[in-house]
């Protein structure tokens, strides 16, 4: 009877460690599901921070080409007026002065003498070809400044859409003879220079003053330059700070100061 006690209770021992290690062998393989969707999760993780990225990088092509194409058509509609007004003013007939003796004749007093001696308009070499010209000034001081453009960033005229407030430069819609400039205040010495895709045209330094009384009190300055050059078509223009490591250039909302302009001559 003891015997078979004991083997009951033997039997009973097995059937639980039986039970035990089957449960023990369910959570292993539990956990290595959950090993397995942990990779999974992270690899799809990584998928989307890829694709995120792509998505931001084919946004960023598509602003660029439709700012290209918006440059293009500009630059289309720019060409078609200046057609437009040059075919206008060739076909355009013009009285000549041709035979008229002034000598022994008078001008009636009804005769329109602009009909008689009509001002001949500029050749084309002396005209504007398009309505390209903006101006632009710096709404804050950028100080420790060493080597960067001067980002001119509140626009007041901007036509033919060339500046960049962004960047602080003008990039040329057509290839002609422009006049820029650019003013510029100081509290400590600075140099600026207009440069062309890199290339230094003109320089300006503003240098601060120390005013002759007992505070030392320190004046500022202003500096600018203006040049006429040519520019082709695509260049970019641009003021620069540099040869000084820790420049400024003071301006506000307020106080205007610090400016950048330019035109299209012919």
């Amino acid at each position: 009877m003891f015997r078979f006690i004991t083997f009951i209770i033997v039997l009973f021992l097995q059937i639980i460690n039986h039970t035990v290690y089957a449960k023990e062998i369910q959570i292993d393989e539990t956990n290595g599901l959950i090993i397995e969707l942990q990779k999974v999760i992270y690899d799809i993780k990584g998928r989307v921070n890829s694709l995120e990225t792509e998505v931001v990088n084919l946004r960023h092509e598509n602003n660029e080409q439709q700012e290209l194409i918006g440059q293009l058509r500009n630059e289309i509609d720019i060409q078609g007026k200046s057609l437009n007004r040059e075919i206008k003013e060739e076909t355009n007939p013009s009285i000549t002065n041709s035979g008229f003796n002034t000598s022994d004749a008078s001008v009636p007093s009804d005769v329109n003498i602009a009909n008689v001696f009509p001002l001949h308009p500029l050749p084309r070499s002396r005209r504007a070809v398009a309505n390209i010209a903006f101006s632009a000034y710096l709404t804050h001081t950028q100080s420790h400044q060493t080597n960067t453009a001067v980002r001119f960033d509140k626009v007041l005229l901007n036509d033919g859409n060339g500046y960049n407030a962004f960047t602080g430069a003008f990039t040329a819609p057509l290839s002609g003879v422009y006049m820029f400039s650019f003013h510029f205040d100081s509290h400590t010495l600075s140099f600026l220079q207009l440069a062309i895709n890199g290339v230094n045209q003109v320089d300006a330094v503003a240098n601060r003053h120390v005013l002759n009384d007992f505070n030392d009190r320190k004046a500022q300055s202003m500096g600018g330059n203006t040049c006429i050059v040519h520019v082709d078509h695509g260049q970019a223009v641009q003021v620069r700070v540099y040869e000084i490591p820790d420049a400024e250039v003071a301006s506000s909302n307020t106080f205007r100061l610090s400016t950048f302009s330019g035109v299209l001559l012919y």
